[in-house]
């Protein structure tokens, strides 16, 4: 057996396989690195500047015009809403011409937020819709209310109103 085939190499030595010929990286000056610049644009960073918060501003109003936040104001609506409580209102949902509804008016059921009714109040108010349009209600004292007639079932309030008022 050949001796020279069981001799220790240093670790740093590098073998190359026999059938690869040994490539070296070389040592270059200044001269033979280039640089391509390349433009993509003409626009200046001004103008960029502006496009991007324009852009921001129209993303942000159709956002707010189709989702709001709301804060809860109150116990009125316990247990469902709690006091403090946010909210996000889909407003797209409601979206109504004059008195036709495209994507469905309010359903008995759902959770409204409007304007008060009452001169000088400035909060948005939170209900229940309890009644659509056509329907007939009426409140009766000690008893509770009723739809065309029938009671109304109301499991989300959390005491039962004794509805007794002058």
């Amino acid at each position: 057996m050949d001796q020279s085939a069981h001799e220790a190499r240093p670790a740093d030595t590098v073998v190359p396989a026999p059938s690869e010929t040994p490539r070296y990286l070389l040592p270059v000056t200044d001269a033979d690195i280039t640089v391509a610049e390349r433009h993509y644009g003409s626009k200046s960073i001004v103008r960029e500047v502006i496009e991007a918060v324009v852009l921001s501003l129209m993303i942000f109003l159709l956002v707010q015009s189709v989702v709001q936040n709301r804060q809860v104001l109150g116990h009125s609506m316990d247990p469902t809403l709690a006091d403090q409580e946010r909210l996000f209102i889909d407003r797209a949902s409601y979206f109504h011409l004059g008195s036709t509804y495209p994507l469905g008016g309010p359903l008995r059921g759902d959770i409204v937020v409007f304007r008060p009714p009452v001169q000088g109040e400035s909060e948005d108010y939170i209900k229940r819709v309890i009644a659509v349009p056509g329907e007939a209600v009426q409140v009766k004292a000690y008893d509770g209310v009723y739809v065309n007639g029938h009671k109304l079932d109301e499991p989300y309030i959390k005491d039962t109103p004794d509805y007794n008022w002058p």
